[in-house]
């Protein structure tokens, strides 16, 4: 009976391993120092492929207890080959210096100047 108990909590366990979804995208908090496009591009390279996207916030003030508080800037949809391709370059700046890079980057301005939050570059 315990090789059975034990054989059943354990057998899902073994088929759970590897990459599992993100719940939640994921998300990097603007800096005014920083390119904020390819802020972006170094959370892509740094985290798994998430479907579910990455988040560019931005600095909203503070709230009445001196907290900062973000809001969402950018919400950038791609797919997993991108992710793939982007991250066989060295780094992030010779991925933004590549053809690849200027087709995403020229997208996310285009999301930028439309003021469009939901950003689709698949």
């Amino acid at each position: 009976m315990k090789k059975l108990l034990f054989f059943s909590l354990c057998f899902p366990l073994l088929f759970s391993c590897g990459e599992s979804e993100q719940s939640e995208p994921y998300s990097v908090k603007e800096k005014t120092y920083e390119n904020s496009k390819l802020t972006l591009i170094e959370l892509i390279r740094e985290k798994p492929y998430n479907s579910k996207g990455y988040i560019l916030e931005g600095w909203d003030g503070t709230d009445k207890y001196g907290e900062d508080k973000w809001k969402k800037v950018l919400h950038l949809k791609i797919g997993k080959n991108t992710v793939d391709e982007m991250k066989k370059y060295k780094d992030a700046y010779t991925y933004w210096d590549s053809n690849d890079g200027s087709s995403l980057i020229d997208c996310m301005i285009n999301c930028f100047k439309n003021n469009t939050i939901n950003c689709n570059c698949n």
